[in-house]
Formats: C-alpha cells, sequence, structure tokens
C-alpha cells in the first residue's frame, strides 16, 4: 500500500465517522478525536514520505506544502490541526464539527495534487505504518463442544472496555456463551496471544 492510499483510507474513515457523528448527535470530545486522529495520520505519513520532514512538525510541513503551491490543502490542514490542537491543551474546545467535515472533504480532493508537491507520497508506506490492530474473541459452545475464535479489526475508536463491549455485541449469539475474551494485538495478523 502506498502512503497516499493510507492517507485516503485513512481520511475516508474520519469523514465517514464525522458524518455519522453529525446525525447521530456527538459531544466534543468526539470531535476533537476525529481531529487528532486525522492530523496524527497526516503528520505520520508526511514524515514517511520525505526523509528532511522526519524531524519537521505538522506546521512546519503545511507551511512547506503551502510555499510550494499547495495553498488549498494547506488552508484544511491547518484547521484540521489547529482543531487537534485546541483538543488536546484547551479545557473546553469548541470544535466546528461542519468546518472540520469541510476540511476532510477538501483533504481529499487535494490528494491528487499532494503528490506534486510532496512525490514521496506515492512511494510504499513503511512496514511500520502496516500495523492493523486486531481484537481477537474466544467463545465456547459448550452444547456442540466447540471452540469459535473470532478476529475482527480493531479501529482507532476502539479502545479498552468499548472495543470489549464492541466486540462482544456484535458476536453474541443465543446459542454461544462467552467463555473468555481478551484484546489482542498483532501485526498484520501473524501472531496471536491467547491467554
Amino acid at each position: 500500500m502506498r502512503i497516499i492510499d493510507e492517507l485516503s483510507n485513512g481520511l475516508a474513515r474520519s469523514l465517514a465517522q464525522a458524518l455519522r457523528l453529525k446525525v447521530t448527535g456527538y459531544d466534543q470530545d468526539e470531535v476533537g478525536e476525529i481531529a487528532r486522529d486525522a492530523a496524527a495520520l497526516w503528520e505520520r505519513s508526511l514524515k514517511a514520505s520525505h526523509p528532511d520532514w522526519a524531524d519537521s512538525s505538522l506546521f512546519a510541513i503545511t507551511q512547506q506544502l503551502r510555499s510550494a503551491g499547495w495553498q488549498e490543502g494547506a488552508d484544511a490542514m491547518d484547521f484540521v490541526r489547529t482543531s487537534a490542537n485546541h483538543d488536546k491543551h484547551d479545557a473546553q474546545p469548541d470544535h466546528d464539527i461542519e468546518r472540520i467535515i469541510e476540511s476532510l472533504r477538501v483533504l481529499k480532493v487535494q490528494l491528487s495534487p499532494l503528490q506534486t508537491y510532496a512525490p514521496g507520497a506515492a512511494s510504499e508506506l513503511p512496514p511500520r505504518l502496516r500495523i492493523r490492530h486486531m481484537v481477537c474473541a474466544v467463545y465456547e459452545m459448550f452444547h456442540t463442544g466447540e471452540t469459535l475464535y473470532s478476529f475482527l479489526e480493531a479501529t482507532s475508536t476502539d479502545t479498552g472496555r468499548r472495543q470489549e463491549a464492541s466486540m462482544i455485541s456484535r458476536l453474541r449469539t443465543s446459542t454461544v456463551k462467552p467463555l473468555r475474551h481478551n484484546l489482542q494485538h498483532c501485526r498484520d495478523g501473524r501472531s496471536i496471544l491467547l491467554s
């Protein structure tokens, strides 16, 4: 997978999450989480795309892209970055979900032009950024004596107990009795540790 593809997939997830929150209702923490996740994705992806950017801040990288001509994308990135910073540092951030959605849409459109200003974005995603987090649930089907192993991809918004609850609700049936469940992280689905 290329860096630009990872950016596209991440933006699509963030945009879908923001649109879902807009319909179902949200609090400022949820909107801030979207901004933080999007800013982190862009920062690590851009740093991976250009060796000179490895020690730069997202602000500095955005300014370089702006001065190179990626104006509209840089403006949208600045808004997402600023929203992420407010979420991290302000006691009561006041996020504008409409502007975050619009900024994410602009960034999605600006992915193609980005390759002109950051050619490394078309390179392969470094292995350290290809880590997928998986959830493994182990269920004992006592009436048949079988064990069911279920593997689900954990999303960036699923953490701890919330992830467990989400996993259990997706897997629970009347004939399957939970024996034990543990959150397991694996790299590329290769190694699973069960306790």
